[in-house]
């Protein structure tokens, strides 16, 4: 699409990319792992930040239904 690289200005006419598939000319040069790679490894910081919140969000509500059961127990006993 001739080097656009923003989605908000994409080109109106797509006749040269309809033979991406057959000649390769116009195709992508980097897959989509390697893309997701570098967006990770650009972002890193808040990936593991947001695996952290997460992950201890997740601890607290192990937590807390364990705490809910146990005192399921003593609620019967009344």
């Amino acid at each position: 699409m001739n080097g656009s690289k923003n989605w908000n200005q994409l080109p109106t006419d797509f006749s040269a990319e309809d033979t991406c598939a057959t000649t390769g000319s116009n195709a992508y040069s980097q897959g989509c792992y390697d893309r997701l790679l570098n967006i990770i490894s650009t972002y890193k910081n808040n990936f593991i930040i947001g695996v952290s919140v997460v992950g201890a969000i997740e601890v607290l509500a192990f937590l807390f239904a364990i705490t809910l059961y146990c005192r399921k127990d003593e609620y019967k006993s009344l």
